[in-house]
């Protein structure tokens, strides 16, 4: 089956009542299909498939494929440099990573590197913390660089974490919190798809 047919036996999240639907749809098809799929979805699209996650469980350690470097692509609500990725490795004993975008992107606002690990505050989410640099950086990565330096990292990444629901086997969906308890939403709605395959 091509991709573009992949794609239209995809249900919209707002067509359906619930996650299932959805979820057997996108493991059904390949990844290029979920990617296509995925980098569609509008903020209305992506607030309902974040609404449609709340029950799931994920857990941090099934956003890495592999002992290396793993490359989700990422599809937000912004209305301009919308596409992106999310890489995570394991360094030591945190998971780690940064976010990947085209390197106009990264002049102005940084790598935006953060830590990752299952929420405190709500078992089955997942945390992407930018508050506190990791500890090491992976050789693979950019330059460790604060997210509270200057106007634009800090307005992008200071004081923020990405909370992550399960979609699917291979398709989670965030959305960005600020505040002290990390209550206040961004309102930056946006879907990652995990690789299946190791790479090489």
């Amino acid at each position: 089956m091509s991709t573009a047919l992949a794609i239209r036996e995809i249900p919209l999240p707002s067509l359906v009542d619930r996650l299932e639907p959805l979820a057997t749809a996108l493991d059904g098809v390949s990844h290029e299909a979920r990617v296509n799929f995925v980098r569609g979805l509008g903020w209305g699209q992506l607030t309902a498939m974040w609404d449609h996650a709340k029950d799931t469980e994920l857990k941090v350690a099934e956003l890495l494929v592999d002992d290396g470097v793993t490359i989700c692509e990422g599809k937000n609500a912004l209305p301009v440099f919308c596409w992106f990725q999310k890489r995570f490795a394991r360094v030591g004993d945190e998971i780690v990573g940064y976010n990947h975008n085209s390197a106009f992107v990264t002049w102005w606002v940084g790598p935006g590197h953060f830590r990752a690990y299952d929420a405190p505050d709500k078992p089955g989410e997942v945390w992407i913390d930018y508050r506190t640099l990791p500890k090491e950086r992976h050789p693979e990565f950019p330059e460790l660089a604060s997210n509270d330096r200057g106007l634009f990292p800090r307005a992008t990444y200071g004081g923020m974490v990405d909370k992550l629901r399960r979609v699917s086997r291979s398709v989670v969906i965030g959305d960005s919190f600020v505040g002290e308890r990390q209550e206040k939403p961004k309102y930056v709605k946006f879907a990652l798809v995990i690789p299946e395959t190791k790479r090489g």
